[in-house]
């Protein structure tokens, strides 16, 4: 089987976003199921298995979905990001730096790679500087317009604790991702 055959096809792929968009998460679920069994390694659909997974509250299957969409395609920036998010917000701290390290490879521009260097910096308890870093990164994020309301409420929550700095730094992380794990927006 070849390469292209190996990938969903993209009216295919456009059919199924669609129905995720519309259907109940239960329903969509079951379409990226039918898809994964005719195309295991498009890392596209682990991806969307993996949101879906993550909005429906299933963290630790979304991550597993995350990384399997990595290990098919190493160079899918935004499931490497949105795993690094997840990890983060569970309180892998470490893990979620691993995972970003080759998202420093983009350009300095690219939203993802100013969101990454925002939420490291909340991680440093830098919060005007996280909240510059994600500022900008919303500023120029045309490719995953979802996640500029995740980063937002995060700059809300970090403007927060520059008013009343007196939260621990684990709890303060907490609060501030609290936002990305309750989300219901589908990435």
């Amino acid at each position: 089987m070849s390469h292209l055959t190996q990938l969903c096809n993209p009216s295919a792929l456009e059919t199924l976003v669609e129905s995720i968009a519309t259907d109940d998460c239960a329903t969509a679920m079951r379409h990226l199921d039918n898809a994964l069994a005719h195309w295991p390694t498009d890392a596209r659909l682990h991806f969307l298995r993996a949101s879906l997974l993550a909005e429906t509250q299933h963290f630790d299957e979304a991550a597993t979905a995350f990384a399997a969409a990595l290990a098919h395609d190493p160079a899918l920036h935004i499931a490497r990001f949105q795993l690094g998010l997840l990890l983060l917000s569970s309180s892998h701290t470490e893990a979620a730096l691993r995972i970003w390290t080759p998202l420093d490879a983009l350009e300095p521009t690219d939203p993802l790679l100013l969101f990454r260097h925002g939420l490291s910096a909340l991680v440093g308890e830098r919060y005007a500087d996280a909240i510059d870093l994600l500022r900008q990164g919303i500023r120029v994020n045309k490719a995953f317009p979802p996640l500029n309301s995740d980063m937002q409420r995060v700059i809300d929550r970090a403007a927060a604790l520059l008013v009343t700095p007196s939260v621990t730094s684990d709890a303060a992380r907490q609060a501030l991702l609290a936002g990305y794990l309750a989300s219901k927006t589908r990435h």
